[in-house]
């Protein structure tokens, strides 16, 4: 059986071709939004995320997706920091949704995963989320 390869999905083209110039044939990257995945039933043994969160315009359906293409026991992890600190760099003031720690993980929880606040350095926040 061959190796699988990692599978990324990107929502703008510039970056899509940007992946498949750096990364060739190493990656297999869609052009898609993460509430529509090019992606079989339970085909993902994990699904990582760090600082997307906030421009999905409805988590609870990126989820619910993300759910769908995990496989029984796969993982999310899910990286993002809290809205505080969010705040305090100027850029997020335009088109950045901010949510608070409990509130993804409400997010997570009506998705049907068992989530888990992981707290890292500086206050940056993981949520480590197993399908169940």
């Amino acid at each position: 059986m061959a190796p699988r390869r990692p599978v990324g999905i990107e929502i703008s083209a510039a970056m899509v071709e940007a992946a498949r110039e750096r990364w060739g044939d190493a990656v297999e990257v869609h052009l898609a939004d993460v509430a529509s995945l090019p992606l079989a039933d339970a085909s993902a043994d994990g699904v990582i995320s760090v600082n997307t969160l906030y421009f999905w315009p409805d988590p609870a359906a990126a989820l619910g997706e993300i759910r769908r293409v995990l496989k029984p026991g796969g993982r999310l992890v899910l990286g993002i920091r809290r809205p505080g600190m969010m705040r305090l760099a100027p850029i997020t003031w335009f088109g950045f949704r901010l949510r608070s720690p409990a509130r993804v993980q409400d997010l997570l929880r009506a998705a049907g995963f068992d989530a888990q606040v992981v707290e890292k350095v500086r206050g940056e926040l993981a949520f480590v989320a197993r399908a169940v």
